[in-house]
């Protein structure tokens, strides 16, 4: 199963996922990250996708309507590319939640 992570780039929201993803990986699922792009060298480092993501991950945007829109962007092309089966985020991951009310995650 491909799995898409869709977090905030604060430690508090990525150091978790990062946690589930290596616990994912290791019964066999392929995951992958959109986060704020400050995160993709610990993701590198950690063996870990990162396929996008800006300042609008940062948690001070959760709520900005520009930043969402963007958010939402970042994670439609990465749920593409990298054919998602799940998205993983949180409440206040608004990109996601969007495209799984809109029924096209």
């Amino acid at each position: 199963m491909n799995i898409l992570f869709c977090t905030h780039s604060s430690p508090g929201f990525l150091f978790p996922a990062i946690g589930l993803a290596q616990a994912l990986v290791s019964l066999g699922h392929q995951v992958a990250f959109v986060t704020g792009r400050t995160q993709r060298p610990l993701l590198t480092h950690l063996g870990l996708a990162w396929l996008g993501g800006d300042a609008s991950f940062r948690i001070q945007n959760w709520h900005s309507p520009r930043a969402v829109a963007v958010q939402l962007r970042h994670i439609e092309h990465a749920g593409r590319a990298f054919a998602a089966d799940v998205l993983v985020g949180s409440a206040l991951n608004l990109g996601a939640l969007i495209l799984f009310c809109l029924g096209t995650a």
